[in-house]
């Protein structure tokens, strides 16, 4: 590891330099914007099944429900192989023209002592951050680790961040100045931590400021900036946090029932909205600007009509798109949160929301995607079943759209 690490070294300034991502590549969960929305002036599939409008696709070996990463032309996603009594931890890049897997690297190995996951959870679910040359993956307590790009040569590991998970891992990382953020919300004293990703070392750790009764949450975090300041919205049980990426403190919070929590953050119309999780689901709109316990004052509208507990919503134009874990597809003004339409699409729902090409994409546990037309008017355009089932979030590539599904990746292009 040492020389990893003075190999990693010379990329240090590289790092730091490159986190604007090249226009096109989805490099972390929910791309670049973190809100699940891409190039809307592109070409993309409408129409798909496990065999029509079908680029290429490959068999994965074990199983992970990470969302593909893209950039650069290469894909990058994790999965859990059974070995023995427990699991290789793996790290796979594949060509994103031709399905090829370029190389395939593991990364840990969880022996017999593996958590008891979720039935809707896998041992790799959060998904890769792709930054230049660099990737990074995330097992939850079972480590973070650095990998290059080229090769999957590994740069840093890091198992020291110990807490006693519920239902195994879930939530993503997010990189911000050079630093790597995420939630270690497990089955007791549950906190926020970040490591520097030149080196995977500790920065800096935060306990959640709300005592909890069920403290068990899945989120990944979002960033946004304020008055030239940006912080790391990142919600929990019966609370939402907003942190100081250099030095974890907390700038802003406000308490709500609810635990369990997995929809990321969107951001719009100066609000951000969440997801409170189980059991019954509040989504609340947000007005950030301030500092400590923010109150109910800082609620400025919430909702309970059929609100996601898992998929994460998408903002576009003016309008909240959320997706229920049962199938119904509503659509708000986001600043003042009047309903617009409330429609059964069928089926189960843990992947978030896609909103590329002018076309909004849900994708269904069963592996159906609805295509809907964005607006005020529902309409959908077409209904794509592949067969296999799915967990993991669409990905939008070069007028392609990539689906993991329980066995294989998928490339669907026209």
């Amino acid at each position: 590891m040492n020389r990893d690490k003075i190999i990693f070294g010379a990329f240090g300034l590289f790092l730091m330099a490159s986190l604007v991502v090249k226009a096109g590549d989805w490099s972390e969960f929910r791309g670049g914007s973190m809100q699940g929305v891409g190039d809307q002036s592109g070409e993309y599939p409408v129409q798909w099944s496990g065999k029509e409008n079908v680029e290429w696709k490959v068999k994965i070996p074990g199983n992970g429900w990470s969302s593909p990463s893209l950039s650069q032309g290469k894909v990058v996603i994790t999965s859990a192989v059974p070995r023995g009594k427990g699991y290789e931890l793996k790290v796979i890049c594949v060509s994103e023209k031709s399905g090829d897997i370029l190389w395939d690297r593991v990364v840990f190995e969880q022996g017999s002592e593996a958590p008891n996951i979720h039935r809707k959870n896998s041992h790799a679910s959060p998904t890769p951050i792709i930054n230049g040359e660099m990737v990074f993956v995330h097992f939850g307590h079972l480590g973070t680790a650095c990998l290059s790009m080229t090769k999957g040569e590994v740069l840093w590991k890091n198992q020291k961040i110990n807490y006693s998970p519920v239902h195994g891992n879930g939530g993503s990382p997010v990189l911000v100045n050079g630093k790597l953020i995420f939630s270690c919300d497990g089955a007791t004293n549950p906190f926020v931590v970040a490591l520097d990703a030149n080196n995977g070392e500790e920065v800096w750790r935060v306990p959640r400021s709300v005592n909890a009764k069920r403290k068990f949450s899945f989120c990944t975090g979002r960033v946004i900036e304020i008055g030239g300041r940006k912080q790391v919205v990142l919600p929990g049980s019966d609370m939402v946090g907003s942190y100081d990426p250099d030095t974890g403190e907390e700038i802003w919070r406000v308490g709500y029932d609810g635990y369990s929590v997995v929809p990321q953050p969107v951001y719009g119309e100066g609000l951000v909205f969440i997801s409170t999780g189980f059991d019954r689901a509040s989504l609340l709109a947000i007005n950030p600007k301030g500092s400590g316990d923010l109150g109910k004052k800082a609620i400025v509208w919430q909702t309970k009509r059929s609100i996601a507990k898992t998929p994460s919503y998408v903002f576009h134009e003016g309008l909240l798109y959320n997706l229920s874990d049962n199938g119904i597809l509503s659509c708000f003004e986001a600043k003042t949160g009047k309903p617009i339409y409330d429609e059964r699409i069928g089926g189960n729902y843990s992947s978030s929301l896609l909103l590329v090409g002018g076309k909004l994409y849900c994708t269904s546990e069963e592996g159906v995607t609805s295509v809907v037309v964005p607006g005020r008017e529902f309409k959908t355009i077409s209904k794509n079943d592949v067969e296999q089932r799915t967990l993991a979030s669409l990905t939008p590539g070069d007028g392609r759209i990539l689906y993991r599904s329980e066995t294989h990746l998928y490339s669907f292009k026209n």
